[in-house]
């Protein structure tokens, strides 16, 4: 009983406290603590609040890539790759008229906006905020995308209207109310058929995609090397992307707004057959832009199979790089003039017949198939499971390329062009039969020409390594399949990704190049392997960090000494302590000259409580304290070579 009694006393205190005329900071401009309690003025925003203020004046801000942009963005943002950021005309060239503005900026999840929303704080820039969860949990909550191309924003308003008036906005959320409905009668619909797959908000479900790809008129039946008799006992399972551990697919792309699918289903299936005929993956990546525009497909009206299996006989398809794919019409002269040097083609193709068993056998026998199957309305709305249509209007013949099959659960396993942010991870199983899948099917059969040099690897220094010398040599290996002479292009850059005009080399004939760096720096690089046809293949950024001995800097923002602080209010208190009620955001100030920040710990008593790999470095301290409590917490800050410093408050808790 006494206890109780003495927490209601403290508690009357600390409220006459908090209460008290002298000392309470009103809400309005003199009231700092909404700013002191974020860092350097980076606030993180909902879709809900970013939806509210998108027609306000604000600047909505892309960090991702190009192509990611052209497939799907928030209607009116500024496209910024976050590598340009680093550049510093880039930069300047596209926000420096909006130094006054409120900014939101998102890539896929939160990542590389807490890095771009830094960069723009180093600039100067102070009414920066973060979309949280990006534009993954924009298009999850049902919000509206639209795309560069022949997309249209959430099937109401055309990509290139801009809002104008109340009656726009109207417009919009009766789209976004009738996704809902949607939404809500394909989940119904799942549960009444029974059926085994899951419906949600992916990246293309707000959008009326002019898929193409099959005009409607079946192309005739190839049978120019038929398959022969089945062989054997089929396996009741297979898949391509787990052959005995081996994975000889390659990763998810996205043909956006362009009804290009035939030629996305087409060198999916191509890529692993090289990698297959070359007898190791290798993340094997050709020119879809080339097979379409070059070979006569059409943005609006898709293509055929027939005339891009000829075309992949006849002339081939070079490397990405020739001719790289944008999600709009689009001139063959884009690509480069070596591309028929550097083109990779087929020795022949055919057409499955004979059902089900036959195309598993042709999987199994020549490597992932090219088929089409009908396009519902529900299918864009798939996140997972076995699908079967179950709602919704036939809207057209859709190319994809299946890699395996299960027979215990009856499906086939594709992979469609559509992003990582449809399906399961831009993959999906359907039903044996369901939506005509498999008629017809095609194979491709052995491999000529031009095949791309391996990605460059094993880097030295390794990726990530610290107290690099600042004399060293850069080294690295790579292979071509064909024993083609390589040649490299290197990049290295300080403190950032490199951009094309941080090439330290061209055309290198060595796998290593000296180099003299600076002490305390982190440094990018990036090198691309060429062999002597003009074929391209780029590896990935490494990163490693030279020796460095001076710490990084560290400061708790918040808490600090001599003040009171209860949800947003902040006031002076006559005590070197702070005092907090409740829970609070522990916010840390963190930067290094050198190699960078590595990680910021925060602490408690002496113990680990949670550790924060990227800015801002903030945490959410919610200690349960009956009494004013008394509380070290300490913060420690680790650079990208190892040096760490560290700065620490007492403070009291009042948190029953």
């Amino acid at each position: 009983m006494k206890k109780k009694v003495r927490r209601k006393i403290m508690y009357i205190l600390i409220m006459a406290i908090l209460f008290s005329p002298i000392n309470t900071i009103t809400s309005g401009e003199n009231d700092k603590s909404q700013i002191e309690n974020v860092r350097d003025g980076i606030i993180e925003i909902s879709s809900e609040k970013a939806y509210q203020m998108i027609d306000s004046d604000v600047v909505i801000l892309d960090v991702r890539g190009a192509m990611e942009y052209e497939e799907c963005h928030i209607k009116n943002a500024l496209l910024l790759p976050l590598s340009d950021m680093y550049c510093d005309s880039c930069f300047h060239q596209k926000l420096d008229n909006y130094r006054d503005k409120k900014i939101i900026v998102y890539c896929e999840s939160e990542e590389k906006s807490k890095v771009a929303c830094d960069i723009l704080i180093q600039h100067g820039f102070r009414n920066v905020h973060y979309l949280r969860g990006g534009i993954n949990a924009w298009v999850s909550k049902g919000f509206p995308i639209t795309n560069s191309s022949e997309g249209h924003f959430c099937g109401c308003e055309d990509s290139s209207t801009e809002y104008k008036n109340n009656a726009s906005i109207d417009r919009n959320q009766k789209c976004l109310k009738e996704s809902e409905k949607d939404l809500a009668q394909i989940k119904r619909a799942i549960k009444e058929h029974g059926a085994n797959w899951t419906a949600g908000y992916t990246t293309i479900s707000n959008l009326t995609y002019n898929i193409g790809g099959w005009p409607g008129v079946r192309d005739e039946k190839i049978e120019e090397y038929p398959i022969t008799p089945l062989e054997g006992i089929l396996p009741k399972e297979f898949d391509w992307r787990n052959v005995n551990g081996t994975d000889w697919t390659t990763p998810i792309k996205n043909q956006g707004g362009c009804g290009s699918c035939v030629a996305f289903a087409t060198i999916a299936a191509l890529e692993s057959v090289v990698q297959i005929n070359v007898g190791r993956p290798f993340d094997c990546d050709l020119s879809e832009a080339h097979l379409f525009f070059c070979g006569g497909g059409s943005c609006k009206n898709g293509w055929y199979f027939q005339p891009a299996l000829e075309y992949l006989k006849n002339y081939g398809v070079p490397d990405e790089a020739c001719f790289p794919y944008r999600s709009a019409q689009t001139p063959c002269s884009y690509t480069e003039s070596n591309w028929r040097e550097r083109a990779t083609k087929v020795i022949s193709f055919g057409a499955v017949s004979g059902g089900i068993d036959y195309i598993k056998y042709a999987l199994i026998k020549y490597g992932p198939l090219i088929t089409r199957m009908d396009w519902y309305q529900d299918f864009a709305y798939y996140t997972g499971g076995v699908y079967e249509h179950v709602w919704g209007n036939y809207v057209a013949g859709h190319a994809v390329t299946i890699v395996g099959y299960n027979d215990n659960g009856g499906y086939w396993i594709c992979k469609n062009s559509m992003g990582t942010g449809w399906g399961e991870r831009g993959w999906f199983r359907i039903k044996y039969g369901e939506c005509r899948i498999g008629d017809p099917t095609y194979y491709l059969y052995g491999i000529s020409g031009d095949i791309q040099p391996f990605p460059p690897s094993n880097p030295t220094p390794y990726d990530g390594e610290k107290n690099v010398e600042v004399k060293t040599t850069l080294s690295w290996t790579c292979e071509d399949a064909d024993g083609d002479d390589l040649y490299y292009d290197v990049y290295l850059a300080r403190g950032r990704m490199p951009t094309t005009r941080d090439i330290i080399a061209r055309d290198y004939p060595y796998t290593h190049l000296p180099v003299t760096l600076e002490e305390n720096s982190l440094y990018y690089w990036i090198v691309f392997a060429k062999d002597e046809h003009g074929s391209v293949h780029a590896g990935p950024t490494w990163r490693f960090s030279t020796i460095e001995t001076v710490p990084p800097n560290v400061e708790i923002v918040v808490p600090e000494e001599g003040y009171l602080y209860w949800n947003w209010w902040k006031m002076p208190i006559p005590s070197q302590n702070s005092i907090v009620i409740g829970a609070i955001n522990v916010d840390v100030d963190a930067s290094d000259s050198g190699s960078g920040v590595d990680r910021v710990e925060f602490y408690v008593n002496g113990a680990l409580r949670y550790t924060k790999n990227y800015p801002p470095y903030k945490w959410e301290w919610n200690e349960k304290s009956l009494g004013l409590n008394l509380y070290r917490l300490k913060v420690t800050a680790y650079d990208n070579a190892g040096n760490s410093a560290s700065d620490e408050i007492r403070v009291r808790i009042f948190n029953p």
